[in-house]
């Protein structure tokens, strides 16, 4: 302390503070020690006054914090703290990142200047407010507009803050961006919606050949009331001939698809013809996940090829003649008893 009590004595500015660790157990005492000159009659310092203060418990506070903003500094998240004004108290550089504002220029602005919060859900604001205040943190997604215009969603879990009175001191936020995540989930959702809503009957089975997914149109077409009840079922239950299935598999799994008319058996017995298209789902690196067939009843349409057969077997064979000319007044058809009828 002696060289700082002599830059005391000859200080023009008043008087001079200095922190000193003072060696002992538990890492020491941490003392603040203020040198203040006493100027005699003479206007000349012969003696400095030194008053020290205890702030071991200040240095290990302000230590503990160094240590809290390096960790929270590393994390992916965005962690932000703000006071009970709803002002900025700290920002992690994620957190500057994700919303293009310096983390020292943050500091003592309103939360509000970042972004503005949008709830996803009625009651959500509500259902936030009160899992702060019991049990102290919410988890949720909400959507944030940034100052550039920018809305991002994010993955937000936020806890109530409270000072050594157990009092309300702010809230501690952490924001996970999740806009990619939603937007592919959307995507996702929208595709399966399009499946569900096909009018082709939809079934997906797995490489061992048991059903995993089928849509509306495939469980009307086929007689099955409800998913869960065909779900698990090897695909072969589906077929009159379940040696078929096996083989128009293998040659799906060779050759990428398969193409054709196969013989469908509906959960009654009743047997109908399908027009079905199998073909590989795989993954953006190719690996193969599953098979997916896609089949349209064809009954209706073989009963219409049966009438329109028979009707022209009935006018080929009739002993009047019938005769079928276009607009123009050619001739498209006749039949037999017209061509005997004139030769």
């Amino acid at each position: 302390w002696l060289e700082t009590s002599r830059r005391a004595a000859d200080s023009t500015s008043g008087p001079v503070t200095r922190e000193t660790l003072l060696p002992g157990e538990g890492g020491g005492t941490w003392l603040e020690t203020r040198f203040i000159p006493i100027v005699g009659s003479e206007g000349s310092t012969g003696t400095v006054l030194g008053i020290s203060r205890d702030i071991t418990m200040r240095k290990r506070t302000e230590e503990q914090l160094r240590f809290q903003a390096l960790v929270l500094g590393q994390v992916d998240n965005a962690v932000i703290a703000i006071d009970m004004e709803k002002r900025i108290t700290y920002m992690s550089r994620a957190a500057e990142r994700l919303y293009g504002v310096s983390s020292r220029e943050a500091p003592g602005k309103l939360i509000m200047e970042l972004f503005t919060c949008e709830w996803l859900h009625p009651g959500d604001k509500e259902e936030f407010w009160r899992t702060l205040r019991d049990p102290g943190i919410w988890r949720g997604v909400t959507a944030h507009q940034k100052i550039c215009g920018e809305t991002i969603f994010v993955d937000a879990t936020i806890s109530a803050l409270k000072d050594e009175h157990g009092e309300a001191a702010g809230m501690l936020c952490s924001f996970r961006d999740v806009t990619e995540q939603r937007s592919a989930r959307h995507e996702l959702q929208i595709k399966d919606m399009a499946l569900e809503s096909s009018l082709s009957g939809i079934v997906l089975t797995d490489l061992n050949g048991r059903i995993i997914y089928t849509n509306r149109a495939f469980l009307a077409m086929s007689g099955w009331d409800q998913e869960e009840d065909i779900i698990g079922k090897p695909v072969s239950v589906l077929w009159v001939n379940p040696e078929a299935e096996k083989r128009f598999r293998e040659e799906t799994l060779r050759g990428g698809a398969w193409f054709g008319e196969i013989m469908s058996r509906r959960r009654d017995g009743t047997i109908v013809p399908i027009q079905l298209a199998i073909s590989i789902v795989t993954d953006r690196s190719g690996r193969t996940l599953c098979l997916m067939g896609s089949g349209i009843d064809m009954s209706q349409q073989k009963e219409t090829e049966r009438e329109i057969r028979v009707r022209d077997m009935a006018m080929a064979s009739s002993l009047n003649a019938f005769t079928v000319a276009d607009l123009d007044g050619r001739l498209t058809y006749v039949n037999q008893a017209f061509l005997s009828m004139w030769g």
